[in-house]
């Protein structure tokens, strides 16, 4: 069986990056190298090595880069790697050419799109590292489209969709009680933190189920402020996510600054998650993908520039059990159909 190393700054938590990890263990031994989170690693049948520290700390770049070589010269000798985003991949394209091994790039966030260069702009650096790649992967086709030209002919799209499942394609269940909304992720202030304190002083019936990772002290503390709004289940699998989706959710919340392009193009699995577990979407306009929702009436979607939270509040109090979602549209976006991509 050829061997694969998977590489990047997630401690396997990321649900992308647990459906990748189970799609390649088909096919490989794979060899999973990243940095320690909150959990212990919960992958079976997967080797891994987690080291202490940041994504973002050269140390720890440095302490990975010496043990892959190791792993080269002595354990585990790969044929191929497959790296999780451009700015990580950046520090270790030298040893990865250096030993020739094939190198996939799997763009989550596009550190080019957080700077606003979409396309040609910064075209020696991207040829650099898209250069280097024999490789790339893109989330949907809006990504794909503002690649460089000379990227898009090695890439595929692969989007954040889920595994089917056909626990949800019975009606969805009624629930009861007070509007519950659903709020998983990464969690921050600017992406949805602030939007549910304000909905929580308009009305303090709501309630909201948050899951995921806590991303700044602002949302942290709105966790403890409001005990009575917000129960917290922490860092959860897709398909518990989705579970309290369909059987506790009369909405979830994705919303996004738009205050770049990676943020504006933005491909969210929980838009996917919705039409999977028809529990319908809160979201911005500003967000391209806002556009499907609106053609597929997949949820509320409401304007940044005109924002008015007593009417948000109203419109989802009133349409709580107005939508229908409709999930034969799902087989066109489970990971079923995708996932032998990531061999091709």
């Amino acid at each position: 069986m050829e061997k694969i190393i998977y590489l990047c700054g997630n401690d396997g938590t990321d649900t992308r990056i647990s459906k990748e990890l189970i799609a390649f263990s088909k096919n490989y031994s794979v060899y999973f190298i990243g940095v320690k989170g909150a959990r212990p690693f919960v992958h079976k049948n997967i080797e891994h090595k987690l080291f202490s520290g940041s994504h973002k700390n050269i140390f720890t770049i440095f302490k990975m880069n010496i043990y892959i070589l190791i792993l080269f010269l002595r354990k585990f000798k790969f044929n191929k790697a497959h790296i999780v985003d451009e700015q990580f991949y950046f520090f270790f394209i030298p040893l990865l050419s250096i030993l020739r091994i094939h190198k996939t790039l799997d763009i989550f966030d596009s550190i080019f799109l957080k700077k606003n260069y979409p396309n040609n702009k910064a075209y020696i650096l991207k040829k650099y590292i898209y250069g280097s790649a024999n490789r790339l992967i893109v989330t949907d086709e809006n990504r794909f489209e503002m690649l460089p030209d000379f990227a898009k002919k090695k890439t595929v799209v692969i989007p954040n969709v889920p595994y089917k499942n056909v626990k949800f394609q019975v009606a969805k269940p009624s629930i009861d009680g007070d509007l519950t909304i659903a709020y998983f992720g990464t969690l921050l202030k600017n992406r949805g933190s602030k939007f549910v304190e304000e909905i929580i002083t308009t009305n303090n019936s709501i309630k909201f189920l948050f899951a995921g990772w806590i991303g700044d002290d602002y949302t942290k503390n709105l966790i403890l402020k409001y005990p009575q709004n917000i129960k917290y289940y922490g860092v959860i699998s897709q398909q518990q996510a989705n579970e309290l989706l369909f059987n506790k959710s009369n909405f979830i919340l994705c919303i996004y600054p738009y205050n770049n392009l990676n943020n504006i193009y933005a491909s969210p699995n929980k838009i996917y998650d919705a039409i999977l577990t028809k529990t319908p979407v809160i979201m911005n306009a500003e967000i391209q993908v806002s556009n499907f929702v609106r053609k597929f009436n997949l949820g509320y979607v409401f304007n940044f520039s005109n924002l008015n939270i007593q009417n948000i509040t109203d419109d989802l109090i009133n349409m709580k059990d107005s939508y229908s979602l409709n999930n034969s549209i799902s087989d066109d976006y489970c990971w079923e159909k995708y996932e032998h991509l990531l061999n091709t």
